[in-house]
């Protein structure tokens, strides 16, 4: 580059319009021609302080021409043609140069050609085109001063092949109407301005760095007018734009920016969509494409804008912002591998305006603490949804902080948070879908609904893991949570809270898991908490504790395949808790089993169908209601039910172990005992019971009618004990008696009440505990019945007498007695002993005669 000094004479003419300078060199050889030769020019070479003009043909300059003519303009008149060529040793400098005043004009600077125009414009007036091309290494054009691309009318800048630009500010597309454009191609292609870069002011332009060029300024606009429609285009490996201030895409109309194929733009702060009228699009495409922001990056700043980062684009900034300004959208979308944008500070979506992130296919999204919705009046969506689609937050994320914010995890797509909150600000409202094998994981707590309204599903494979859970952590709040499908799970590996003082709801559905140490429905006073858990393999895991209602409203619904486990359930403190165990539905309790909690609140358990399932030994005082037919399945435990069991619902009793009922029952539904022992020392007097095969029925309390059939047992007494039957008997399976002692029956020997018929079969088994071995002529009253008897046992199991006693069943039939007999001939000594012996019998029967009268036979 050479350089000149300017006298300020110069810069005066140059505020001169070129009509008004007199003495003007105009260019007259017509064709292509040497500047240098005098004949070429109307009045000879031009001369410092006057200007010239290039109205048709080309003047080539090629080597130092010294005079600084005032100015130079090719093309002046319409219709005209004019080419300035600078070349090789050629070097021109002009205060003001118009490229194209209202023709035609082009400027071409090459093989090291040096141009300095301080106050230069490209396609000056309307309906003008001027052009310029600066190319080979070492061709140089300064503008020190105003450059305009595109004034009124065309303007374009070709720089290439190394050669270089310089300028103070450049506008493309000027005035309403003009068009401007440059490119810069090439390695070692440069244009460098030291203030700022407007591209697009009132009119349409476009900038395209390719193929290694370079361009740097302070800060830059994209579309800065308001009709202004531009765009910029960065591609190619070391294609470079750097500014060192703020870069602004769309600023009050619509503006464009793409950087593809390995091509890098900096700047400070960046913006798309500065203004309430703006419009502006940034596309990152491309392995190593890079949007390098040393401060934050704002997208949607006033008006509408949009961030595409694809193919392996890179985007790094401070904090990022999506829809600041009230009335403001912006959209992000990160998609493909390797692609990533990184925020080294806070990221937020919809701040006061609309924002959305969708993360797709792979791409990748880091900052530290993350927002959506974050303002009152504030909307913000994002998606991550795909294999290998990662937002990672290291700080906590906020999903409508204060304004309406949305999250959906779907599709493998992965999301990554120290804590998260769903609605946290009063009349927010925040959402939360992990969906199709989707997964969030938190290192720390999730609230769904802290002062605001949550919302989170869970469902089609999803998975979602944090530490502590709490819906509905403010006394306003009305959330909920959905877990559904098999696959999709929640695990809490702490606490989880259900209306922990606002009102909170969970559903788990359809093979839908969700897990953690202690749960809590209805924490604190006013609360109210609601828990379903319904459809095959849906299961809520408590591995420490559940509380329902311990100072709010609560209730757990457990029905059609669901199933939840706890090592104790405890009810109602001072809050009022239901448990409804509907049909299909099951609850597992372990050691410390289900009771009410200390306090005034009010417990009620519904049994409609489900089955409570013990996983260690355990008691319950509380009453129930049942209908249906519910289960208890002791599962090789026992389980002890102290409480009234009233309704019309039925109870079936199953797996090894024993249950008991000691309360005096009401329930009127049938009773059926399909494996291990129920035990009866209270009364179920309005239930039938029917003991199958594997069951046994045992106890001193009362029952309905009775049917023991084959396989089960009957084993009345507690060693020994009275059994009441309040109906028929049937026996058709074993009947087990115990004799302890000669004396009272129940106090002494079991027996056996039955307020109906008796219906004898099966096998009768007695044993004598303690050593027990009793005299002759000892009876045992082992059955009393007020009604018909009918059928004999096909067995009879005896225990064997020692001193050659033997057993007399000849009145079991007829009056339920089993006595004991001297088995060899008595002598006649013994006649005497026995007449009295059969005396007292005969009164015996007379009394039993007198007792039973409504007995259907008997026999003397």
């Amino acid at each position: 580059m050479k350089y000149w000094c300017f006298p300020l004479a110069w810069f005066a003419a140059a505020c001169l319009a070129p009509s008004a300078v007199a003495q003007t060199r105009i260019w007259n050889a017509g064709v292509t021609g040497d500047w240098s030769l005098a004949s070429n020019w109307n009045l000879g070479l031009p001369i410092a302080g006057q200007g010239f003009q290039i109205n048709n043909g080309t003047a080539e300059l090629s080597s130092v021409f010294a005079p600084v003519p005032a100015f130079g303009w090719t093309a002046p008149a319409a219709g005209q043609n004019g080419t300035l060529v600078i070349t090789g040793s050629g070097a021109l400098t002009t205060p003001i140069f118009y490229g194209g005043y209202a023709g035609t004009g082009t400027l071409t600077i090459s093989n090291g050609g040096d141009f300095t125009s301080p106050t230069t414009y490209l396609g000056y007036n309307t309906g003008a085109a001027g052009h310029a091309i600066v190319e080979d290494t070492g061709s140089t054009w300064t503008v020190l001063s105003l450059f305009e691309i595109g004034r009124g009318g065309t303007g374009t800048l070709t720089v290439s092949n190394g050669g270089a630009v310089s300028a103070k500010t450049t506008t493309l597309g000027a005035q309403g109407g003009s068009t401007g454009s440059i490119t810069v191609t090439g390695n070692d292609s440069t244009l460098t301005q030291t203030q700022n870069l407007n591209i697009g002011s009132l009119g349409n332009a476009s900038l395209m760095i390719s193929n290694g060029g370079f361009v740097s300024n302070t800060s830059a606009t994209i579309s800065t007018g308001a009709s202004s429609t531009a765009s910029a285009t960065v591609t190619g490996e070391n294609s470079r734009w750097t500014n060192s201030d703020t870069l602004n895409v769309g600023y009050r109309h619509q503006g464009t920016l793409t950087i593809s194929d390995g091509g890098l733009v900096s700047n400070t702060a960046g913006m798309i969509g500065g203004s309430e009228t703006g419009d502006g699009t940034v596309t990152v495409t491309g392995s190593n494409s890079t949007w390098t922001n040393t401060g934050g990056l704002v997208v949607g700043t006033s008006g509408q804008g949009t961030l595409a980062v694809s193919a392996g684009g890179t985007v790094t900034n401070q904090n990022g912002q999506i829809g600041w300004a009230a009335g403001s959208s912006g959209a992000v979308t990160i998609t493909n591998g390797n692609s990533r944008w990184t925020n080294a500070a806070t990221l937020a979506v919809g701040i006061s305006g609309t924002g959305s992130l969708t993360i797709e296919a792979g791409g990748e999204v880091s900052n530290t603490a993350s927002y959506i919705g974050q303002l009152s009046g504030s909307s913000g969506t994002v998606a991550v949804r795909g294999t290998d689609s990662l937002w990672a937050s290291s700080g906590a994320l906020q999903v409508g902080a204060a304004g309406v914010g949305a999250l959906t995890v779907e599709n493998s797509g992965t999301v990554t948070a120290t804590s998260a909150a769903l609605g946290v600000s009063a009349g927010s409202t925040g959402s939360l879908t992990v969906q199709d094998e989707g997964s969030l994981a938190l290192t720390s707590s999730l609230l769904v609904g802290s002062n605001g309204d949550g919302t989170l599903a869970v469902f089609g494979g999803g998975v979602l893991a944090n530490t502590e859970a709490y819906i509905a952590t403010g006394g306003a709040s009305i959330s909920s949570a959905t877990v559904t499908g098999n696959g999709s799970s929640w695990t809490n590996s702490s606490r989880l809270e259900i209306g922990y003082a606002g009102n909170g709801s969970l559903s788990i559905a359809d093979g839908g898991q969700v897990s953690n140490t202690i749960g809590l429905i209805a924490q604190t006073a006013d609360s109210a908490g609601t828990v379903t858990v319904i459809g095959s393999n849906s299961t809520w895991t408590n591995t420490t504790s559940l509380e329902i209602a311990r100072a709010g409203t609560g209730t757990l619904t457990i029905a059609n395949g669901g199933v939840v486990s706890a090592p104790y359930v405890a009810m109602s403190g001072n809050g009022d808790g239901t448990l409804h165990l509907n049909s299909g539905g099951r609850l597992d309790v372990g050691s410390f089993g289900l009771f009410k909690g200390s306090g005034t609140g009010t417990a009620t358990v519904n049994f409609a169908g489900g089955t409570l399932r013990a996983t260690a030994s355990f008691s319950t005082s509380l009453p129930a209601a049942l209908s249906n037919t519910s289960t208890f399945d002791t599962n090789g435990f026992s389980i002890t039910a102290a409480g009234i069991l009233s309704g019309a619902g039925s109870l079936t009793k199953t797996g090894a172990g024993v249950l008991t009922l000691s309360a005096t029952n009401a329930y009127t539904g049938a009773t059926t005992i399909n494996a291990g022992t129920l035990h009866l020392t209270g009364s179920a007097a309005n239930s039938a019971f029917t003991v199958n095969s594997g069951g046994t029925l045992g106890g001193t309390g009362a029952t309905g009618a009775l049917t023991v059939n084959a396989g089960g047992i009957l084993a009345p007494g507690a060693s020994p004990g009275l059994f009441t039957v309040n109906g028929n008997l049937s026996l058709l399976g074993t009947t087990l008696i115990e004799l302890a002692a000669a004396g009272s029956r129940g106090t002494d020997f079991d027996a056996i009440d039955v307020n109906g018929a008796i219906s004898f079969g099966g096998v009768l088994t007695v044993s004598l505990l303690n050593d027990f071995n009793p005299a002759t002529g000892t009876s045992f009253d082992l059955f009393n019945w007020t009604g018909a008897s009918s059928g004999t046992f096909t067995t009879i199991n005896l225990p064997t007498l020692a001193g050659g006693l033997s057993w007399n069943t000849s009145t079991l039939y007829t009056n339920g007695a089993l006595s004991v007999q001297t088995s060899a001939i008595p002598e006649p000594s013994t006649y005497a002993a026995l007449f009295g012996a059969a005396a007292l019998a005969f009164a015996a029967w007379r009394r039993r005669l007198r007792t039973a009268s409504n007995h259907a036979s008997r026999a003397p």
